[in-house]
């Protein structure tokens, strides 16, 4: 992210910069190198868009007419956060039980992700064999893009974070309440997702 490195004279940069490449990076994560299946990846994007987009808008309204010190203070920490060795991200893993996320919820909250429940089904119609992880090879794939899409969510949840203090401090509550709320929906969920996903996937190697 070439704008976190600008120095303060060009803090003059719109805040939307900032909104475009996390955008950009969460699209690039998502992004599959199997051309032979872009009617799926369509239908995936298609869910990715509509969260990234509804749940980036209270943040991107607030941060606009704000002055941008801070906008990119909080970035540059929730990139270095989200930069920390894979061996530290294993403390971050709430359990090591599939029962203590189901418990939460995350197969009613998978219903509605891309690569979901309700996207899967709807692949399935066109494409009955079609399958997320069909062997290992692909498994460890998918590994690795669950730490990425976790890297990810954790830099977003740290600058919503930041962002709803800031809110608070500016007493602007209803701009607090409200990206807290999509803070939940949009990287808390995924979180829990994620971690949930890595637990069944590496039991594949047991």
């Amino acid at each position: 992210m070439q704008h976190l490195a600008t120095s303060p004279a060009n803090f003059s940069t719109r805040p939307s910069s900032i909104f475009s490449e996390l955008l950009l990076i969460k699209l690039a994560i998502s992004a599959s190198k199997d051309h032979h299946h872009l009617k799926n990846q369509a239908i995936n994007q298609f869910v990715n868009f509509f969260w990234t987009i509804l749940c980036f808008m209270p943040v991107l309204t607030y941060w606009i007419g704000e002055p941008t010190f801070w906008l990119y203070v909080f970035a540059l920490f929730s990139l270095i956060i989200a930069l920390l060795p894979g061996s530290i991200f294993r403390y971050f893993q709430l359990s090591n039980s599939t029962a203590f996320y189901e418990n939460l919820g995350v197969k009613f909250i998978q219903k509605f992700v891309q690569n979901g429940t309700y996207v899967n089904q709807a692949i399935r119609k066109n494409n009955p064999e079609y399958r997320l992880i069909k062997d290992r090879t692909q498994a460890r794939q998918y590994l690795n893009t669950i730490n990425m899409y976790e890297r990810y969510h954790l830099l977003c949840f740290i600058f919503f974070v930041l962002t709803v203090i800031h809110a608070l401090i500016s007493q602007r509550y209803i701009a607090a309440v409200l990206i807290l709320v999509v803070n939940v929906i949009y990287n808390v969920c995924p979180i829990l997702i994620q971690q949930y996903n890595k637990l069944r996937v590496m039991r594949l190697f047991k």
